[in-house]
């Protein structure tokens, strides 16, 4: 009978055990499957963002009022006095560059007799690479600052230059001067004094850059004919050539800072695109490589026209008009040809 008590205890204290190792089980199986429900969760919460951020990403930006087709005013007082200063401030500088054949001859034959074409060439190369290369700088000034700041500084190199060219004796001393300080002047005005017009003009954007740029066409007869008329007809010294050039682009350049003005706020864009996006696209990249072909021939004829035609028999005088008439005939083509990309051609 004892055996049988203890038999039955055993078999209870058994039946406990197991039960007790069920609970367990069921309970370490109910903490593995809420460990589970928690993990799916989080999982699908990361891919939700995730998918939330992509979607953010890849939507485009709204569009901003202010370049609209319909916010482009086409016209009006501040439009075409904008376009009145880039028209100015190109003929104080590329202008200027253009006529720069009366100085090749010029310096060729008086004041740098002992250097060869080649080497006088430097100066006027110096001075068409820097008005490309600082206009990097100076798009940035403009849309952080508003064109104003660029182009006053750049008055003041391309005055400098020009006043330091007058006492210069060396060829090292106009390589300084009316080479590398002028550029940098040059460079500054150039951008903003082309882009900002743009921004008043949409269906007569090619009228108005047309006019802008005529201004090298303006500057590039004004400069050769004032040039040649002091140096050769009325005795003036090369110095003082230069300082009277230096006070006429101060006025053309104080006058075009004030008239050109811009019709949107600064920094409109607050996130700007990386420069390797232009670089890594392929209709940019196209249109740049046309530009380098193109810019290899376009201003031989403006450094050499003069010295080539003296060479060839024409008295100094009479050489010293050919970067006129040259410049003169390319109004029309300047003029002209914005029109009709605005009417017929387009653009490209």
């Amino acid at each position: 009978m004892q055996q049988s008590d203890q038999f039955d205890t055993v078999k209870g204290d058994d039946v406990e055990a197991r039960a007790g190792s069920n609970e367990k089980q069921h309970q370490s199986d109910g903490l593995d499957t809420t460990d589970g429900l928690d993990a799916t969760a989080t999982n699908n919460s990361e891919r939700q963002s995730k998918d939330a951020t992509e979607q953010k990403d890849t939507t485009p930006p709204a569009p901003n009022p202010l370049m609209s087709p319909s916010a482009f005013p086409e016209g009006g007082k501040d439009a075409w006095l904008c376009v009145l200063g880039g028209c100015l401030a190109f003929t104080a500088g590329v202008g200027f560059i253009n006529s720069f054949s009366v100085f090749q001859a010029y310096y060729r034959s008086k004041t740098l007799p002992g250097h060869s074409d080649d080497d006088i060439a430097w100066i006027g190369s110096i001075q068409l690479w820097g008005a490309f290369f600082f206009g990097l700088p100076a798009g940035k000034m403009s849309d952080k600052f508003g064109p104003k700041i660029p182009l006053a500084i750049g008055t003041f190199f391309i005055v400098f230059g020009t006043m330091m060219a007058s006492i210069s004796k060396s060829y090292y001393q106009f390589i300084l001067s009316q080479g590398l300080c002028s550029c940098i002047g040059y460079g500054l005005c150039f951008t903003p004094a082309l882009s900002v017009p743009s921004t008043w003009f949409l269906k007569k954007r090619g009228l108005a850059i047309g006019l802008v740029v005529s201004g090298t066409s303006v500057g590039g007869v004004i400069w050769p004919i004032a040039i040649n008329r002091m140096l050769n007809f009325d005795g003036v010294s090369l110095g003082w050539t230069l300082r009277m050039v230096g006070f006429l682009q101060l006025a053309l350049m104080v006058a075009a800072t004030f008239l050109i003005k811009s019709r949107l706020p600064r920094n409109l864009l607050k996130d700007p695109p990386p420069i390797t996006k232009f670089l890594t696209d392929r209709t940019t990249m196209i249109f740049v490589s046309g530009g380098i072909v193109m810019f290899f021939g376009l201003y031989v004829p403006y450094f050499y026209i003069t010295p080539y035609g003296i060479r060839w028999g024409a008295s100094p005088g009479a050489a010293f008009y050919y970067p006129a008439i040259m410049n003169g005939v390319s109004f029309f083509g300047r003029f002209i040809i914005g029109i009709l990309a605005d009417r017929k051609l387009g653009f490209f």
